[in-house]
């Protein structure tokens, strides 16, 4: 029987999800979370919330993409593959709907937040404290740019 490790994050001033519309709770971001999770299980998955501060959710066995020592080591097509992952699971998340105006998504989609798991291959998305709710039709310049920043990452992938 294996053990499955977990590990805890204190949310802070600095989580998205407390930076929300005062209309929108801690309880009703994490059951929006929960519902997402159920959908798309290449979130991290969160194993307890307190209701206040802190989140104790899995523990996911590989590394995060700052770590191109590990990339390098990869096929062409194991890193093209890699960018795949990503990419798809930004798709994803964009379909993450609230209602006809408002999105749940995750404000801080960087490198850093996303893991490899070599055992199946897949990217998680961890730092589920960064998902909040947005309105994509409003003028926000720094809507999509973390993900420009990652595509920029991953370009240099090719060069490894």
């Amino acid at each position: 029987m294996s053990i499955k490790l977990t590990i805890t994050k204190q949310i802070t001033d600095h989580s998205r999800c407390l930076r929300m519309n005062n209309d929108v709770s801690l309880s009703k971001w994490f059951d929006l979370y929960q519902m997402f999770q159920s959908k798309q299980p290449r979130l991290v998955k969160i194993i307890n919330f307190d209701g206040d501060r802190t989140i104790e959710m899995e523990k996911i066995e590989g590394f995060d993409l700052r770590e191109t020592h590990l990339i390098k080591r990869m096929t062409k097509q194991e890193r093209r593959h890699l960018m795949y992952e990503v990419i798809s699971l930004w798709g994803l998340i964009q379909t993450f709907t609230i209602d006809d105006q408002r999105t749940f998504i995750h404000r801080d989609f960087c490198i850093s937040n996303l893991m490899y798991e070599p055992s199946t291959k897949c990217v998680r998305l961890i730092d589920p404290d960064a998902f909040d709710i947005q309105t994509p039709s409003e003028d926000a310049p720094t809507y999509l740019g973390n993900f420009v920043d990652t595509l920029y990452n991953m370009k240099r992938w090719e060069k490894l």
